[in-house]
């Protein structure tokens, strides 16, 4: 047998090709194969006005189960602090028990519950993810028709720089109008990371803004008790009783001015003299139109001559 298998060895190969069976044809042959399915996963985000107990509530697991699981997680984490629009994940079996809930807290910390085993308790824990920071700095300059969004988009930052510049610069500018061609930001940041993926920002270090002739700095630092603010090169706060603009700084304009627009719902070329803000109100934060409304109100629904309408949408 030996001998044989060393005389097939020494054909050439495609003498062994032409001389080996054709293969008997396969019935599973390009078919794919099924697999028993042995949980169900749900991956969401959570509704507004929802709490925890309705989140339970609305994946149909039963009062006991619901009661077990809040018992388990109020230990680590209060569900009073459950935020709209985060994400979390559910894992149970066929037969509907749940082998896993987490809910993303944050960009740092994870809530993870997961079934005791032997008994019909739950244990739950808060998991701090880790990330890198990353000392960044930028310096960008306002072009004609440019909005502070758009240059720092244009040198691969993210909208949420933008937002937490207009935090922080909220009592000083308005960033919705004041930003002028020729105006220059400089920024020392914190880029996050996890795994090598861009997560968000950390803290803002320190910024210096130029704005119509202006020089604005702000610098991070731990006031007498450790809380940090920002602060001008003189030590004086920058924050402020009132903000500059009535409406919180949103990037996100629907519609701009122009005289030529194409209407969204007759498909004809009209004037369109105003600018249309999409201003989202988020659970747990202040009516972002409030401030304006009532000036509205109190003016006849006119600001410093522009007409102002609110259009709510439910859904």
């Amino acid at each position: 047998m030996t001998h044989t298998v060393r005389l097939v060895l020494a054909l050439p190969i495609a003498a062994l090709v032409a001389c080996a069976p054709a293969p008997a044809p396969s019935s599973s042959a390009g078919r794919d194969i099924l697999l028993p399915v042995e949980a169900q996963t749900i991956d969401a985000t959570v509704p507004t006005d929802a709490t925890l107990e309705s989140l339970f509530r609305g994946h149909d697991f039963s009062a006991e189960t619901t009661g077990l699981l809040l018992q388990a997680v109020s230990a680590v984490f209060n569900p009073r602090q459950l935020r709209a629009n985060q994400s979390y994940h559910i894992t149970r079996s066929l037969d509907g028990l749940l082998r896993e809930f987490s809910y993303q807290i944050d960009a740092d910390r994870l809530l993870s519950v997961r079934p005791t085993p032997g008994t019909a308790a739950f244990a739950a824990e808060v998991i701090t993810q880790p990330k890198e920071l990353v000392i960044e700095a930028i310096d960008v300059t306002i072009g004609k028709g440019q909005s502070l969004v758009g240059v720092l988009e244009a040198q691969g930052e993210n909208v949420q720089l933008a937002l937490e510049l207009a935090n922080i610069y909220g009592g000083e500018v308005d960033f919705n109008s004041d930003l002028q061609p020729g105006d220059r930001l400089e920024c020392l940041f914190e880029r996050a990371t996890r795994q090598g993926e861009f997560i968000g920002y950390g803290r803002v270090i320190a910024a210096v803004l130029v704005n119509d002739r202006r020089t604005l700095p702000a610098v991070l630092f731990g006031d007498a008790d450790g809380v940090p603010a920002y602060y001008d090169f003189d030590g004086r706060s920058l924050k402020r009783q009132f903000l500059k603009s009535p409406l919180p700084f949103d990037p996100r304009i629907t519609s701009r001015f122009s005289y030529h627009r194409l209407h969204p719902v007759h498909g004809d070329v009209r004037a369109h003299l105003g600018v249309d803000l999409g201003a989202c109100q988020r659970a747990g934060l202040p009516d972002p139109l409030s401030g304006l409304r009532k000036l509205g109100e109190q003016n006849r629904d006119r600001v410093q001559g522009y007409e102002f309408t609110e259009q709510v949408s439910v859904g």
